[in-house]
């Protein structure tokens, strides 16, 4: 047995989205985002993916579902405009000649199972409806502080500072090991 090379991306079609009209997109792996600002409150999550067509078109999704999403492994959001809030999220389809649209009416259904994110777009204005599924990546984050490693500190002092917990080996980060496949 000859040991592996060099790792390696992943593929950037693993992720696909389809429109309701059979428009096909594909992209990398979904983030799951996990971020502690402070030990004692609970986590900001951000859920993303971007995905394009063979035409340069491309699709993108950012939620910020509550924390307990990482817990039930499903949730539905409604789909907004401007400033995200918990329980929000939003989606941008990009035309390949650069004309972006948002939309600013929906839901977002989301369900984490074998492995992959799977969900749906739907109530959401005409060119809007999807359907999407496929494997996905967590990073946790912490503060400095709270036992992460002690990177060199920002210029000035006084910020807060996060590093990722890329072992989800500190207190906050370490119920989600699993969630991450650890």
């Amino acid at each position: 047995m000859t040991p592996p090379s060099e790792e390696q991306p992943a593929p950037p079609d693993r992720f696909v989205l389809t429109t309701r009209d059979g428009q096909r997109f594909t992209g990398a792996d979904a983030r799951i985002d996990i971020r502690f600002t402070e030990r004692t409150a609970p986590a900001d999550v951000e859920l993303s993916f971007t995905t394009s067509d063979a035409a340069g078109g491309t699709w993108a999704a950012l939620a910020r579902p509550p924390v307990d999403f990482l817990r039930l492994r499903s949730l539905g959001v409604p789909i907004a405009t401007g400033a995200l809030g918990p329980g929000q999220a939003a989606v941008e389809r990009r035309s390949a000649e650069g004309t972006s649209t948002l939309a600013d009416s929906g839901e977002l259904q989301l369900k984490l199972e074998d492995n992959k994110l799977v969900g749906e777009f739907s109530r959401t204005p005409a060119g809007f409806e999807a359907r999407f599924a496929g494997p996905f990546v967590v990073t946790c984050s912490v503060p400095q502080s709270a036992g992460g490693p002690n990177p060199p500190s920002p210029e000035g002092g006084g910020s807060l500072v996060l590093v990722v917990d890329t072992n989800f080996e500190t207190e906050l980060c370490r119920p989600f090991a699993a969630l991450a496949g650890q």
